[in-house]
């Protein structure tokens, strides 16, 4: 019995030794990622750039398939249409996201 606990204390040891070892590269490996690098940015993601084109065609959008650029470039109050209709994806120019 003397001589297995021996063995496990003998096993124990070169263990911690290990655990030691892999401590400073671990460190090392942090110290290599973390120099010189700059902080992660702060903030929600920009999103994706909207094609600054109007859809030309007729789409099913809220149920009724129409030109809804054309109607919201014809409306009475075309920013509430747009608001309202959530055109902003598909008539970008119309609804004032972007410039043509």
């Amino acid at each position: 019995v003397e001589g297995k606990v021996d063995s496990i204390e003998g096993k124990i040891d070169d263990m911690e030794d290990k655990m030691d070892n892999m401590d400073g590269v671990l460190r090392t490996i942090l110290d290599l990622m973390t120099q010189g690098s700059t902080p992660a940015p702060i903030g929600p993601p920009t999103p994706a750039p909207v094609p600054c084109v109007d859809t030309a065609r007729k789409v099913v959008h809220n149920g009724s398939k129409r030109n809804w650029c054309q109607v919201a470039r014809n409306a009475n109050n075309t920013n509430r249409l747009c608001r309202n209709n959530d055109l902003f994806d598909i008539c970008p120019v119309t609804c004032g996201r972007c410039s043509p």
